[in-house]
């Protein structure tokens, strides 16, 4: 049983800072500790400027608060932060998302989005 298996590791790594920051963000968030959960994403944002993931979460904070012009500034970076990593059709859905908050803004985003995919070689 198990031949030919790589052997496990004697120890597993632990989670990185950004990765403890992820998990408590989403914790704060689904506590619905949203102030807190805010700041953490906040803070991830600028520890991690490509990543979509803290942007989109964020976007969520601000959702479940009413807060849509801001939900949808945190989708609209989400969203180009997947083009970026020509994630393209999760891109495209956020700006529909961006759309229904936000028609103007939800057409630039896919316009912006379409500008990233068509430069690319």
């Amino acid at each position: 049983y198990g031949a030919g298996l790589p052997p496990l590791p004697e120890t597993v790594p632990a989670p990185t800072e950004s990765e403890n920051g992820l998990a408590m963000a989403r914790q704060a968030y689904w506590r619905q500790e949203y102030a807190a959960a805010e700041a953490r994403y906040q803070r991830l944002m600028e520890q991690r400027p490509g990543d979509p993931n803290p942007a989109g979460e964020l976007g969520n904070i601000y959702y479940a608060q009413g807060r849509w012009r801001d939900a949808a500034g945190a989708y609209r970076k989400a969203a180009l932060n997947l083009a970026r990593l020509s994630r393209f059709g999760q891109a495209m859905h956020m700006a529909a998302i961006v759309g229904g908050l936000d028609v103007q803004g939800g057409q630039t985003l896919a316009r912006e989005i379409d500008s990233i995919r068509t430069s690319r070689p």
